[in-house]
Order: C-alpha cells, then structure tokens, then sequence
C-alpha cells in the first residue's frame, strides 16, 4: 500500500486534498446555514 501511494505524484495528492478541504468547508457551510 504504501508502495502504491508512492507512486501517486504530489500534484495528486495536494489536489485531493485541497478538494476535500473545499468539500469540507462546503459541507459545514451549508450545514449553518441550515
């Protein structure tokens, strides 16, 4: 497995992460807004 993520370019990886900080940060938006 963690040869597998290895693999996986930094670009990816930071990428994804900053989509599931935005998901994240949408999701408690619209939750307070509720």
């Amino acid at each position: 497995m963690k040869k597998l993520l290895d693999k996986i370019p930094w670009q990816i990886k930071g990428l994804s992460l900053f989509l599931f900080v935005v998901w994240l940060l949408w999701t408690a938006w619209n939750l307070s807004r509720v």
